[in-house]
């Protein structure tokens, strides 16, 4: 299939191959069909050869996400049914992938290794060594990936509704407003109450604090978004928090099952020059992104109800034997 190619081009062991992203839950179902023995299972109602499945468990063996691979078997099984899934949807779909795509992928990872150059000849023994793979099946297998790479890719590219102006702006404010500040915890709104109003003032704050060493937590300058995060309160909450003044002392906020109040030591306010055109393009580039994920994971699971998996495979299958274990 890429005979030019392999002739003709100076190749490069690699290391680290292609990876794709397996999003979502996966579940396999285990039928006593009597067809359990002769197939591999059933997708989208059609049979799925075991000389498919095992084509696909090899990718997922060699095109892994990490230099270490996969060991675990179980993981192993899953990524590959959930490959088998989605090769056939582009298919379905006829996502192509042209021999000059194999090439780019095939120089481009290579390439990155920064290894010395061989021969074909050597690239070749390289494979039976290494992976016991020839390289029109190392081709394919990568032209599988690539394959479903343009699927995820065509699904997270879509379009989406762009957001208003205040909603990037509230996402950079988020980011680049910070607080820093000391919270000290209370199990119940009423004694979070009582305290507040024991400190009506910095003053009061400083004087009664002593009884909370313990307890009180002091925090640096942190942006809005960590705190969120950190102290899980609220954005709401957070957002008023900053409005304040420093110096000032929060009402009790609801705080991870308990109640805080909060000193505010100072507040860090983002420069209203730093939300320029390039800034805002990039928080529209993110929520895209984001947007495209979220509607990925929609996708995703529908796909995976509409595949109706049927493992006929009782439990995960071994690898024949580690490509690793022979790589010396």
């Amino acid at each position: 299939m890429l005979k030019a190619f392999r002739k003709n081009t100076k190749l490069i062991i690699w290391t680290v191959v292609v990876s794709f992203a397996l999003w979502g839950a996966f579940s396999v179902g285990i039928s006593t069909r009597t067809k359990a023995g002769r197939w591999a299972g059933e997708v989208f109602g059609k049979d799925v050869s075991f000389q498919e499945f095992d084509a696909f468990y090899r990718s997922a063996q060699i095109f892994t996400f990490g230099s270490e691979g996969i060991r675990d078997p179980e993981v192993l099984q899953q990524k590959t049914w959930q490959s088998v899934i989605y090769a056939r949807e582009a298919k379905r779909l006829i996502i192509e992938v042209t021999d000059d795509e194999v090439r780019a992928g095939l120089t481009s990872i290579l390439a990155a290794q920064n290894l010395k150059t061989i021969t074909p000849e050597q690239y070749e023994a390289w494979l039976q060594r290494t992976l016991r793979v020839a390289p029109h099946q190392f081709e394919s297998q990568l032209r599988e990936v690539i394959r479903i790479q343009k699927l995820i890719a065509s699904i997270m590219s879509g379009p989406v509704e762009d957001p208003a102006e205040e909603q990037l702006k509230r996402r950079f404010l988020l980011d680049r407003n910070a607080l820093a500040y000391e919270l000290i915890p209370f199990s119940t709104l009423d004694e979070a109450r009582i305290f507040r109003t024991e400190v009506s003032t910095a003053a009061a704050w400083q004087s009664k604090i002593a009884e909370f060493q313990d307890a009180i937590q002091v925090k640096k300058p942190t942006s809005l978004n960590d705190f969120i995060n950190q102290e899980r309160i609220t954005e709401p909450d957070v957002t008023a928090l900053f409005e304040l003044s420093t110096g000032e002392i929060s009402e009790p906020l609801p705080r991870q099952g308990q109640y805080a109040v909060i000193h505010i030591l100072e507040k860090q306010e983002a420069p209203a020059e730093s939300w320029d055109d390039t800034t805002r393009q990039q928080y529209l580039d993110e929520w895209k992104n984001e947007k495209g994920f979220n509607k990925f994971l929609l996708w995703n699971a529908e796909l995976l109800q509409r595949a109706a998996l049927k493992n006929y495979i009782p439990s995960s299958i071994p690898p024949e034997e580690d490509p690793e274990e022979n790589s010396d």
